[in-house]
């Protein structure tokens, strides 16, 4: 079965102006991608490798016109996801989700003060 549908194209004609992709750890301790709406939070799909060919690969079942529809992609700070946008959404701004940013620089706050401290 998986065979016939490695053969199929099918092209998807939607996606929402801002999406947000993120990763996951499955049970089997693979790290997954996570596409999912940037409004509503809901998910869109999930795919069972988030590196970077199987995300490059998905993204060419949807049209041009789809891909290109979309401003805002929401990331964190994986290089790879920077990639696949710049490949695939033309359009698009890539927005770092801030959870990720307020970390870095928490982390960079607690670097600085334990130097300071020594």
């Amino acid at each position: 079965m998986d065979s016939f549908y490695e053969t199929q194209k099918v092209y998807k004609h939607y996606l929402p102006e801002i999406l947000s992709f993120d990763k996951y750890k499955s049970a089997d301790g693979a790290m997954n991608f996570h596409m999912c709406n940037g409004i509503s939070g809901q998910t869109i799909d999930i795919i069972e490798d988030r590196n970077l060919d199987n995300p490059i690969k998905y993204f060419f079942h949807y049209d041009y016109k789809a891909r290109s529809g979309v401003k805002f992609i929401i990331i964190d700070m994986y290089s790879p996801y920077v990639s696949l946008i710049k490949k695939m959404f033309p359009n698009s701004i890539i927005i770092i989700d801030k959870f990720y940013l307020t970390q870095i620089i928490s982390r960079s706050l607690n670097k600085t003060t334990q130097s300071l401290e020594s």
